[in-house]
């Protein structure tokens, strides 16, 4: 089943000398929002880790790529100095249906900036596996 998945907030830390890396993400699937929380190799991977979580806990039937089908992940900056926004790509190989995806967002922070693409992958990687498995059956 489609649904709509949105980053509602999220809030970081960075880790240091002896601590590690956690993002807590607000995510809303459907109507609905959740919060969890993840620890990771950097924020942006902490942060995937908590949207996984979420999505496997109250919306499993959405697909979430492995991190084998996570093929490339930019982010760059999109203008100059500090009214610079950044942009962020992930690219998605889904072998079993043989297609590819992208997710793409903004915004003045790397990490959301991130975390909004990887959502839109995720998007656009459940409506192509829904339209794969609709011309499979007709």
């Amino acid at each position: 089943m489609y649904r709509t998945l949105k980053l509602v907030s999220i809030e970081k830390y960075l880790g240091g000398k002896e601590l590690t890396p956690t993002t807590s993400v607000k995510i809303q699937i459907g109507e609905q929002i959740f919060c969890d929380s993840a620890i990771g190799n950097g924020p942006i991977d902490a942060g995937i880790k908590a949207i996984n979580k979420i999505i496997q806990t109250h919306a499993p039937t959405i697909i979430i790529p492995t991190e084998e089908e996570i093929v490339s992940y930019n982010a760059h900056a999109i203008g100059h100095g500090g009214g610079a926004t950044c942009g962020a790509r992930f690219l998605v190989i889904q072998s079993e249906h043989k297609f590819s995806v992208t997710g793409d967002a903004t915004d003045t922070d790397t990490i959301v900036a991130s975390l909004k693409a990887y959502l839109d992958a995720v998007i656009q990687l459940n409506a192509l596996t829904t339209a794969a498995l609709i011309g499979k059956i007709f």
